[in-house]
């Protein structure tokens, strides 16, 4: 059995290597064909503030957002597993859709689009690999 502990630690750093997977997804996405939206650049320009806050700022909703989905997945099986990381994922990937429509009122940008969708999906399975076991 694991203590409250090491479970809390587990899911933190679930969160942290989701969120920088995704990050290295974001740094190679020119090379697969996307453009490049840096998330911490976004942050740190919205914030007007330096890409070192930027940076832990991203990292911090990667390891909330791991949280959160260890409590969905306790409450609801389909959160289980590798799958229920994809739903979550794609759950996020809609949450940020609405945000980025409703507040800064972007252009419909296809690869824009697919390109949070493969990295959301990306963060949310790689949730559901790590955090498989944790109840």
């Amino acid at each position: 059995m694991i203590s409250m502990s090491n479970k809390f630690i587990k899911i933190f750093l679930s969160g942290i290597i989701a969120a920088a997977i995704m990050s290295l997804l974001i740094a190679i996405s020119p090379v697969l064909g996307f453009p490049r939206l840096a998330v911490w650049q976004i942050i740190s320009s919205v914030l007007k503030t330096s890409l070192v806050i930027g940076w832990s700022a991203h990292f911090a909703i990667g390891v909330i957002f791991a949280f959160v989905y260890f409590y969905l997945k306790k409450s609801f099986k389909i959160f289980s597993g590798i799958f229920g990381g994809l739903i979550f994922g794609f759950g996020i990937f809609l949450g940020v859709q609405a945000f980025t429509f409703l507040f800064f009122k972007n252009s419909f940008e296809i690869l824009f689009i697919l390109g949070s969708l493969i990295g959301h999906l990306v963060f949310g399975g790689i949730l559901g690999y790590l955090i498989k076991k944790e109840n």
